[in-house]
C-alpha cells in the first residue's frame, strides 16, 4: 500500500485514539464534546478520501467525494463553534443557528453537478472538477476557519496569562497546518504539479490542539517553532542538492541501479556534513530568532563557563545580574545575599531599567527562605499562592515581591546544598512569558552561582548552629507529622484556604466528601467551586466576615461533589494567622449533614402527618402539661368549646371547660394518664358561652425521653347520641304509661258505672232524710253521710275524665292568652301563698291547633302543683312562666322554687294514681290526666328537677299550617 492510500488510514487512526484521549475524564465538558465532534468529522472525512482514492473507477470515486462537500462545511462550523466556546467569544444572536442552516442547505448540493461536477485522474491519483458553485462551497468553509483564526489571534493578544497565549499559540499554529494542507489540497486541481496536502495538515492540527486542550503547557510553542524551523531548514539545505545528484545520477545511470560506492560515498558524505551544518543552521536561526538578545546570550554563556576566575564578590554579582537582564530582556533582575548578624536576605547586586532599587527583605527562617533552602528548582510568582509551605509567608514579603513585579525566584545554592543568595526575575520587557530555554539557561548559571557566592560569603554559621537548625527542623518536621497525622484522623472535612480563596491544603475526608479522587485535584481549585452556584455569594460574604470576626460556625451551604451532585454541609470558619499575627487565610471545617437532613425531613413529614391528623381530627383535642396547662388545641376544640387557641394557651384547663361539679373528676382523669394509663369517661363540660354539652373524654399520656411529661385528651360531642338515649327512654316510658293508662282507663271505666248507681242512690236518699230529720244528731250524720258521698261521687267522676275516650275540640289559639287565663284564674291563691309570678312571654307566637279548655286545664294542674309544692315548703317563692318558638313546636316551661323531685320519683310523676302529698290529699290522677291531654295533642309534657332546686315542667305543643290542618281534617 503506498503513501497515498496510507494517509487516510492514518489520519483516521490518529483521529479515533485522539477522541479516547480527549473524552477521558472530559466527558462533560462541552466544549470537549465540541472538539471531539471536530476530531469525528476529521475521522470521517479520512475515511471518505481512502473510499475515494481506492475507489475502481471514476464513478465510484465521484460518489464518495460529492460526501465531502457537506461534511467541509459541518467541520468548519463546528470548530468555529469550539473557537466562540473556547474563548469565551461574545457572537450576534442567532449566527450560530444561521452557520449550521446554511450547512444543511449543501447536503441537497451534494447530489448535484453544482459543487462537485465529476472526477478526473491525475499524477497522484483522483481529482474532483469543481462545479459553478464550488466557488461559494470554498469560501463559505474558509471564511469559517479564517473567523476561527481570527477569534485565537485575538485571544493570543489581549491575554497577559502565559499559559493562555502558550495555548492560543499551539491552536494557531495547528490551524496555519490544516489552512495551509486545504491550499495545497485545491491548488493540484487546477493543474499545478503539487501533492495534496490536507490530510498532513490535518494530522498536524490534530496533535498540537489536542496537546492543548488535554496537557494545556505540556510544550513550549516557542523552542517548538525555533527547532522546527532548523530541523526544516537543515533538511531543505541537505535535500536540495542531494535530489539534484540522485536525478543527475538517473540520466547517468538509465537503468536505475547504483553502484554499491555511491550509496557509501553518499553516507559518509551526509554523516560529515549533517552535524556542521545543523549547528550552523541553529545559530543562523538563534541569531534570527533571539535578534539583538542573541550577543548577550553567547556572552551570559561564556561568563557562566568563566565564573571560576573571579574571586570578587561584587564583579561576579553585578556582571551576572546585568547579564541576565540583557539577554532575557527582563524589566528587573535582583541579587540577594545573606546579611550579618541576622542572615537575612537583603538587595546586594540589582539591575532595573526601570525604577530606583527598592529594598528588600526577606526574613532568614520565613516562610520563603525555608521552602528556597528546600527546593532545588525554580519558584513562579503565581505558585506561591497554591504551595501549602508558601501559605505563612508575611504580608510584607508578599507586598514587596509584587512591588517589585516579580516573576521567577532562583535559589542560590552552593555545593553543599546551603542558600547562598537569591536571584529575583521581573517581568520581560515585552510582556511575554520566560520559555523553557529561558529558564533551563538560568537554572544552569544560578547552580554555577552558588558555589561561587558560597566561596565569597561574608560570613560562616558555626557547626553549633547548623546543628540547632538540623534539630529544629527535624522537630518541625516531627510536627508537621504529628498534626498531618491529627489532620487526616479528623472525621470531618479540614480545608486551608489563603487570603484568595485558594485551597492550599485538605484532608483526606475532604476529599472523600467532595467526590475527588486524591488531594492533588483540590489543591489550587477556588473553593467556591465546592459550593453550589445559589451559595456562592452568601459563603463569600461570610468568609470576610469570618475574617473580620475571626470565627463563624455552624452555617449551613449545599455543597458539591465532582459529578455535580450537591449535598447539604455545615461549615465551621476560624482564621489563620502565621507567627506575626498576620491574617494569612482561613482554615474550614466541613461536615456533611445528608443523613440529618434527611432526619430532619422525615421528622418534619411525620409532624406534619401528626398536625394535619391533629387539626383534621372531627374530635376536639387538648394537650396539657404535667400542670394542666393548655399546650396546644386543635381546630375541632376551637369549634366544640368555641375557644381560640391563642386564647387559652398556658392556662389551666380546669378553669376553662370544666364545670364546678366535675373538677375532681377531671382531676382524676389527669392523674390516671400522667400514671400512664388511658381513662375514659362520659361527663360534662363548659363552652366559652357558658353552655353545658355531653362529651365522651379519652385521656392519654404523653411520653417523652422514657417520662410522662404531660397529657392529651380527646372530647366527642355525644350530645346528640345523649339526646337520642332521653328520647328513647322517653318513648320507652310514655310507652309503658300510655299501655298502663289505657288498662287503668278500663279498669277506672268499669268501676266508676258500677259505683256511680249506688252512689247517686246514697246522695239522693241522704239530702231526701236530711229534708225530713230534725234531730241535730241525725242532721249531723246525714251531712257526713252526703260529704263523704259527694267526695266519692267527685273521685268517680275524675276516674271517668280519666277514662273517656273522646275527640277534643280543637281550633287556632294562642298560648300566651291561656298561661293568662290560667293565672287569673288562680292570682287570688298565688297572692295569698306570697307566690311572685314571673312571666316570659314570647310575642307573635304562632297560634296553634287545641282544645283551650283542655290546654288551659293543664296548665291549671301544673300551677296548682307548683302553688302546693312551694306553700309547702318555703310557704312562698317565685313561679316562672314562659313561652318560646323553636321551629317544629311551641314551648311552655313552669319553674318553681319548691323542693324538687328526686330522681326516683322523677321517673313515675305521670303514673296513674302515684302522689307524693301521702295524707295531705290527691288523687294521683292530676298529672296522669295532664299527660293523656297534650299525647292527644301530638305534644310531650316532661319534667326535670334535682332535689331542693325547683322544678320545670316543659309542655311542648306542635306547629301545623293551616293547609296540613285542613288536610288532617279531612283525612278525619
Amino acid at each position: 500500500m503506498n503513501a497515498y492510500l496510507l494517509l487516510p488510514l492514518i489520519q483516521v487512526l490518529l483521529s479515533l485514539v485522539l477522541i479516547a484521549i480527549v473524552l477521558k475524564g472530559h466527558l462533560r465538558s462541552f466544549i470537549h464534546r465540541l472538539f471531539t465532534l471536530y476530531i469525528v468529522g476529521t475521522a470521517i472525512w479520512g475515511i471518505l478520501i481512502f473510499a475515494m482514492r481506492a475507489s475502481p473507477d471514476i464513478e465510484h470515486a465521484y460518489f464518495w467525494d460529492r460526501w465531502l462537500i457537506p461534511l467541509a462545511c459541518f467541520s468548519s462550523v463546528i470548530f468555529y463553534h469550539f473557537a466562540v466556546r473556547y474563548t469565551a467569544t461574545k457572537t450576534k444572536r442567532g449566527l450560530l443557528p444561521s452557520l449550521y442552516f446554511v450547512c444543511f442547505l449543501f447536503i441537497p448540493l451534494a447530489s448535484t453537478n453544482l459543487v462537485i461536477s465529476g472526477m478526473q485522474i491525475k499524477s497522484y491519483g483522483y481529482a474532483p472538477v469543481l462545479g459553478p458553485a464550488s466557488i461559494f462551497w470554498v469560501l463559505f468553509s474558509y471564511t469559517i476557519l479564517i473567523m476561527a483564526l481570527a477569534i485565537f489571534i485575538r485571544s493570543y493578544k489581549r491575554s497577559s496569562q502565559a499559559e493562555i497565549r502558550n495555548r492560543a499559540a499551539y491552536i494557531i499554529t495547528g490551524m496555519s497546518f490544516a489552512l495551509l494542507g486545504g491550499v495545497f489540497d485545491a491548488l493540484p486541481i487546477f493543474g499545478l504539479p503539487l501533492y495534496p496536502g490536507l490530510i498532513i495538515g490535518n494530522i498536524i492540527f490534530c496533535l498540537l490542539t489536542t496537546v492543548v486542550i488535554v496537557r494545556h503547557n505540556l510544550l513550549d510553542i516557542h523552542v517548538v517553532i525555533r527547532k522546527g524551523t532548523a530541523y526544516v531548514l537543515t533538511s531543505a539545505m541537505i535535500a536540495v542538492p542531494f535530489a539534484t545528484i540522485f536525478l543527475l545520477a538517473t540520466k547517468v545511470f538509465t537503468e536505475g541501479n547504483f553502484p554499491p560506492w555511491v550509496y557509501l560515498v553518499v553516507a559518509i558524505t551526509l554523516a560529515l556534513i549533517l552535524p556542521q551544518l545543523w549547528q550552523w543552521v541553529q545559530r543562523w536561526v538563534d541569531r534570527w530568532y533571539y535578534r539583538d538578545r542573541y550577543d548577550y546570550l553567547k556572552a551570559l554563556e561564556t561568563f557562566s563557563r568563566q565564573t571560576q576566575s573571579l574571586t570578587g564578590s561584587a564583579e561576579l554579582g553585578s556582571t551576572m545580574v546585568n547579564l541576565i537582564a540583557k539577554a532575557l530582556r527582563s524589566s528587573n533582575v535582583y541579587l540577594l545575599q545573606p546579611l550579618l548578624p541576622s542572615n537575612d536576605f537583603t538587595t546586594a547586586f540589582p539591575a532595573d531599567v526601570n525604577n530606583p532599587t527598592p529594598a528588600i527583605h526577606l526574613k532568614n527562617g520565613g516562610a520563603l527562605v525555608r521552602w528556597l533552602e528546600r527546593s532545588n528548582s525554580l519558584l513562579s510568582y503565581e505558585d506561591i499562592e497554591i504551595i501549602p509551605q508558601l501559605q505563612a509567608i508575611t504580608s510584607k514579603e508578599m507586598e514587596t515581591l509584587e512591588q517589585i513585579g516579580a516573576e521567577l525566584i532562583y535559589p542560590l545554592k552552593a555545593s553543599t546544598g546551603q542558600l547562598s543568595g537569591v536571584l529575583i526575575l521581573g517581568k520581560k520587557l515585552s510582556e511575554q512569558p520566560y520559555i523553557s530555554e529561558d529558564k533551563q539557561l538560568i537554572y544552569t548559571i544560578c547552580n554555577q552561582m552558588g558555589t561561587n557566592l558560597e566561596n565569597v560569603r561574608l560570613y560562616n554559621e558555626s557547626q553549633h548552629e547548623v546543628m540547632e537548625r538540623k534539630q529544629a527542623e527535624e522537630t518541625l518536621q516531627e510536627s508537621q507529622e504529628a498534626l498531618r497525622k491529627t489532620f487526616e484522623s479528623v472525621a470531618d472535612g479540614i480545608s486551608v484556604i489563603n487570603l484568595k480563596g485558594i485551597i492550599t491544603e485538605v484532608n483526606q475526608r475532604t476529599v472523600e466528601m467532595h467526590g475527588f479522587s486524591s488531594r492533588e485535584e483540590l489543591l489550587g481549585k477556588s473553593v467556591l467551586e465546592l459550593v453550589a452556584p445559589c451559595d456562592r455569594e452568601r459563603i463569600a460574604k461570610n468568609m470576610r466576615r469570618a475574617l473580620k470576626q475571626g470565627a463563624l460556625r455552624g452555617v449551613e451551604y449545599t455543597l458539591l461533589r465532582t459529578d455535580s451532585s450537591e449535598f447539604p454541609g455545615e461549615l465551621g470558619t476560624s482564621v489563620l494567622k502565621d507567627a506575626s499575627g498576620n491574617l494569612v487565610g482561613h482554615v474550614t471545617i466541613a461536615r456533611d449533614i445528608t443523613k440529618r437532613k434527611q432526619a430532619e425531613a422525615a421528622l418534619k413529614l411525620q409532624q406534619a402527618y401528626f398536625q394535619q391528623l391533629f387539626d383534621n381530627s372531627p374530635d376536639a383535642i387538648v394537650m396539657l402539661d404535667n400542670t394542666d396547662r393548655v399546650v396546644q388545641i386543635n381546630k375541632g376544640f376551637e369549634t366544640l368549646f368555641g375557644y381560640q387557641a391563642e386564647e387559652i394557651k398556658d392556662l389551666f384547663f380546669n378553669e376553662l371547660v370544666i364545670p364546678e361539679d366535675c373538677v375532681e373528676e377531671a382531676a382524676a382523669l389527669s392523674r390516671t394518664a400522667l400514671d400512664g394509663k388511658a381513662a375514659r369517661i362520659e361527663t360534662v363540660r363548659k363552652c366559652k358561652d357558658g353552655s353545658l354539652i355531653d362529651v365522651s373524654a379519652l385521656g392519654y399520656p404523653i411520653h417523652f425521653d422514657n417520662k410522662t411529661v404531660g397529657v392529651y385528651v380527646i372530647y366527642s360531642d355525644i350530645t346528640e347520641r345523649k339526646q337520642a338515649e332521653e328520647r328513647e327512654k322517653e318513648l320507652q316510658r310514655e310507652l309503658y304509661l300510655s299501655s298502663r293508662l289505657a288498662a287503668i282507663g278500663e279498669l277506672a271505666a268499669g268501676v266508676a258505672h258500677q259505683l256511680n248507681n249506688p252512689l247517686t242512690g246514697v246522695l239522693g236518699f241522704s239530702q231526701r232524710l236530711l229534708r225530713k230529720t230534725t234531730d241535730p244528731e241525725t242532721i249531723q250524720d246525714m251531712k257526713r253521710i252526703y260529704t263523704e258521698a259527694e267526695r266519692a261521687a267527685k273521685i268517680v267522676q275524675n276516674l271517668l275524665t280519666f277514662a273517656r275516650r273522646r275527640q277534643p275540640k280543637k281550633e287556632y289559639s294562642d298560648l300566651n292568652n291561656i298561661a293568662q287565663s290560667a293565672l287569673e284564674l288562680r292570682a287570688y291563691e298565688l297572692k295569698a301563698s306570697n307566690i311572685e309570678v314571673i312571666t316570659n312571654l314570647a310575642p307573635n307566637l304562632p297560634k296553634i291547633i287545641l282544645d283551650f279548655h283542655q290546654i288551659q286545664e293543664v296548665f291549671l294542674n301544673l300551677i296548682l302543683n307548683a302553688e302546693q309544692a312551694m306553700t309547702e315548703a318555703n310557704s312562698g317563692g317565685k313561679l316562672a312562666i314562659k313561652t318560646e318558638e323553636n321551629k317544629k313546636y311551641v314551648r311552655t316551661t313552669f319553674t318553681d322554687g319548691g323542693p324538687g323531685i328526686s330522681a326516683e320519683h322523677l321517673d313515675k310523676i305521670f303514673d296513674p294514681f302515684f302522689t307524693t302529698k301521702g295524707e295531705k290529699g290527691g288523687t294521683g290522677l292530676g298529672l296522669s290526666v295532664c299527660h293523656g291531654i297534650i299525647t292527644e295533642h301530638g305534644g310531650r309534657i316532661y319534667a326535670k328537677s334535682k332535689p331542693g332546686k325547683g322544678t320545670t315542667f316543659f309542655v311542648e305543643l306542635p306547629i301545623i299550617s293551616k293547609t296540613a290542618n285542613k288536610h288532617l281534617i279531612e283525612n278525619k
